[in-house]
C-alpha cells in the first residue's frame, strides 16, 4: 500500500509499503458481515497526503480476487476542548 508517486520505487525495491494489519474484535469499529478491517500506518516513506492511495496484490496479477469495495476511515485527532 502506498501513494501513486511511491509505487515505482516500492516495486523496484520489492517492499510491501505502509505497514498494515488486520483488525480483530479489539477495534472501535464493528464491521458488517463480509467486511474485513485493517489498520494502516501513515508512514511518510510510502504515503503522501493528497495523493491516490494504491493497494496492489502482487500474488494476484490477473486481478481475479479484487475486493468489491474499499473504504478508508480516518480517525480524527481529539479537539482541544475535549477531555
Amino acid at each position: 500500500m502506498g501513494s501513486d508517486s511511491k509505487m515505482p520505487s516500492m516495486r523496484d525495491k520489492r517492499v510491501r509499503g505502509a505497514e498494515h494489519r488486520r483488525l480483530g474484535h479489539e477495534a472501535d469499529l464493528v464491521p458488517a458481515s463480509g467486511v474485513t478491517l485493517f489498520s494502516l500506518a501513515a508512514d511518510p516513506r510510502f504515503i503522501i497526503g493528497g495523493e491516490t492511495l494504491r493497494l496492489i496484490n502482487l500474488d494476484d496479477p490477473q486481478r481475479r480476487h479484487r475486493p468489491a469495495e474499499i473504504v478508508l476511515y480516518v480517525e480524527n485527532a481529539p479537539r482541544e476542548d475535549e477531555p
